[in-house]
């Protein structure tokens, strides 16, 4: 019985566990999927199909650590630029037209605090 030839070409892509962690750590810094891939010398589409979770979680979790960053500068009270973007964003606030009479103003009460 004749011997199995073997393939031609590149053997298959295998990920390591530091190139996991190298790969959500430049995605997390917005670093665009071609320039991973360049940087583990690997296809683009080769980055995509073994490294799926990676990519998809590592944006989402940057943005927690830095909306939890700012909430917190907002909340200290030291930092009026923050708590006014905060408001923005995350409480609807938006700049008061003059054009707007005093009755349509709302009173707004704040009671207690906010868990951290």
């Amino acid at each position: 019985m004749p011997a199995a030839k073997k393939k031609a070409g590149r053997p298959a892509y295998s990920p390591s566990q530091y190139d996991r962690q190298q790969v959500e750590q430049m995605a997390a810094l917005g670093i665009r999927k071609e320039d991973i891939a360049i940087v583990l010398g690997i296809h683009r589409n080769t980055l995509t199909r073994h490294y799926t979770d990676e990519l998809a979680r590592a944006g989402v979790q940057a943005n927690a650590v830095i909306a939890k960053t700012l909430f917190n500068m907002a909340r200290s009270g030291k930092n009026v630029a923050a708590t006014i973007f905060w408001l923005k964003c995350q409480g609807k606030w938006r700049e008061t037209d003059p054009k707007e009479t005093a009755d349509t103003v709302k009173e707004i009460k704040i009671v207690g605090g906010l868990p951290d």
